[in-house]
């Protein structure tokens, strides 16, 4: 953005005249906050007005802020910080864009209004210890539905929110024993609210946001052949993630089949949220007589537990590398 331009000297001589002044008002910066190795927080002045804005990651390591309508102040670019490779601030009457370059991927990220200031908050990954790459990790597992909300139902009439639970229980058993700080969305057959399971995992301050469904097929579609594991994501910062607990499924599960895999910019409540890599994991077909049978019987929720737990190890010991 270019400086406003100089005011003019005021006459000489008249001594009883105050200095001329400008209605534009100065340009304000975006306070970074100090260093640190992991976060950046920029403060973003915007007024009282509490402008609209989107928030979206482009790639793994942009990110880009539009604000709407015209700015209460000119802005500057944000000072120099360790995790900031490039700035890219464009101006026009009704939109403002601010796009961040890291030097390393996004780990989560937020905004929100913050009195007369826009707070940008970014994360990046952490470097784990190789050989405990759990240990003072915290996470969030969500067992999809429960109490009202029954999910889907196979031709055994186990409805899904039952056969879920006791996966997501063993996972976090599982991811416990390896040191990390597990927060489960629910325990037993009670009824959580949607966007709820989110908010726990941004409260807690959760690295991650894991949330564990079995699929199905409407009626009136032909279920023969689709079955197997599929892993949905809305933000490229979940996607080693996704692939991570997709490749751990396929190879301790051969039997569910390959699946449609990995289901990139999903429009889904447990996705959408940012604070920290979020995936959705359909284990298997509720409408595939093989999968069904795997997700009804004890042995095999063990095995899918095992997986999901050994997809989060591996993912955390390729941060560590």
């Amino acid at each position: 953005m270019n400086d406003l331009p100089a005011l003019p000297p005021t006459e000489a001589g008249n001594a009883t005249s105050p200095p001329a002044t400008s209605t534009v008002p100065a340009p304000a910066p975006m306070n970074p906050t100090p260093a640190d190795p992991t976060r950046l927080t920029l403060l973003i002045p915007t007024g009282p007005g509490r402008p609209p804005f989107t928030l979206e990651q482009t790639d793994p390591r942009t990110l880009v802020l539009t604000l709407f309508g015209p700015p209460t102040t000119p802005l500057t670019p944000p000072a120099p910080h360790p995790l900031l490779t490039r700035t890219d601030l464009h101006t026009t009457p009704g939109t403002t864009r601010l796009t961040l370059t890291l030097t390393a991927p996004l780990w989560g990220f937020t905004a929100d209004h913050d009195g007369p200031h826009l707070r940008l908050s970014v994360r990046t990954p952490p470097n784990p210890d190789p050989a405990q790459p759990l240990q003072g990790r915290t996470l969030t597992l969500d067992p999809g539905h429960g109490g009202t909300q029954g999910g889907g139902a196979g031709s055994l009439g186990t409805p899904e929110k039952d056969l879920v639970l006791p996966i997501t229980l063993r996972a976090a058993e599982l991811l416990r024993a390896q040191g990390a700080t597990i927060h489960l969305t629910r325990t037993t057959d009670t009824t959580v609210g949607l966007y709820d399971r989110g908010q726990l995992a941004h409260d807690t301050g959760s690295d991650l946001l894991i949330s564990v469904h079995a699929n199905a097929l409407p009626d009136g579609r032909d279920p023969r052949g689709i079955r197997g594991p599929e892993l949905y994501y809305t933000h490229p910062q979940a996607h080693p993630l996704a692939a991570a607990l997709l490749a751990a499924l396929r190879a301790g599960l051969p039997d569910l089949g390959p699946g449609a895999g990995l289901k990139p910019g999903a429009d889904l409540a447990l996705t959408r949220p940012t604070s920290q890599p979020s995936v959705l994991i359909e284990t298997g077909y509720l409408t595939d007589p093989g999968n069904l049978r795997l997700l009804n019987s004890p042995a095999g929720q063990e095995w899918l537990a095992q997986a999901i737990a050994a997809g989060v190890l591996a993912y955390y010991r390729g941060l560590g590398r």
